[in-house]
């Protein structure tokens, strides 16, 4: 069990596994507009993620009160030479893959990278301004995993259809993003980051992101009922619906990493991995 433990935690906490989440939510937005699998892209999101992810890691500050230290971070502190392989990992096979994809796209992405950076770069760390810690990590991903993914698709207009899309895409990623502001609220309290759930209490912290969730699938529910969506999408939304509402739900003081960065990022290569099977066993 000890071994098997060592395993998962280096899956999770070298962010291997959001990287996976983030290639398979890539991969399910291709699906499900019908768009061919631009690989490539996928590829470059997962080694992106890699790579931002593990960067920030890199500035940790060292949290000595008891009431900030979890596994993640006693882990991140124990292993910043992995981390910064992985760093490097991340870095390189962003800036191969880049080469791969539409010079276009990489334009587009670029200024998502800096604000990335931005994210938490010590100097800048606009994740401090009041609710931006959240809204700029779903923003970040709505448009990548998205917009840009509709993006490659040559024969893409905007319409209704893709703006309904956008926006359950956006409301999803919030309502599994916001629960992780209850599990940093001593964190963020320490380092004075102004987060809906520091300001307001994890209840209605929680309560913001249900209203998430049900703007997600009435969302869906819209395209859906409007010709736009197919059945089996639409259950299959509806099935990723009520597991988010689950872990909102569920979301106690108290819970463990595994149930955040292992449950809660899992729905997004559960959400991939149903669209990939879905695609496959109907064609």
């Amino acid at each position: 069990m000890f071994y098997i433990k060592r395993i998962i935690d280096f899956l999770l906490y070298s962010n291997i596994y959001i990287a996976l989440g983030a290639f398979a939510l890539c991969v399910s937005t291709f699906i499900e507009l019908a768009i061919p699998v631009q690989l490539n892209y996928a590829i470059l999101v997962f080694f992106s993620t890699l790579f931002i992810y593990n960067f920030q890691r890199i500035f940790y500050k060292t949290q000595n009160a008891p009431i900030v230290i979890s596994d993640r971070r006693n882990w991140i502190g124990k292993n910043q030479n992995t981390i910064r392989i992985m760093t490097f990992i991340g870095l390189l096979g962003t800036i191969t893959f880049s080469f791969l994809i539409p010079l276009r796209i990489v334009l587009l992405l670029s200024p998502l990278c800096f604000l990335s950076l931005a994210y938490f770069f010590p100097s800048i760390a606009l994740r401090k301004f009041i609710g931006t810690k959240t809204f700029i990590l779903v923003l970040v991903w709505t448009l990548t995993a998205y917009l840009v993914p509709t993006l490659l698709n040559e024969s893409f207009k905007f319409s209704l259809k893709e703006i309904l899309y956008i926006i359950s895409g956006f409301s999803f990623m919030a309502a599994i993003c916001i629960p992780f502001d209850n599990r940093d609220i001593a964190v963020d309290s320490k380092e004075k980051i102004k987060t809906f759930a520091v300001m307001f209490g994890r209840k209605k912290n929680s309560k913001i992101a249900l209203l998430f969730s049900f703007i997600y699938v009435a969302m869906i529910s819209i395209l859906y009922f409007s010709g736009d969506l197919k059945l089996s999408f639409y259950l299959c939304h509806i099935f990723m619906f009520l597991l988010t509402i689950i872990y909102i739900l569920k979301d106690q003081e108290g819970r463990s990493e595994y149930f955040y960065i292992a449950g809660i990022d899992g729905l997004l290569i559960i959400k991939g991995i149903l669209f990939f099977l879905l695609e496959a066993y109907t064609h």
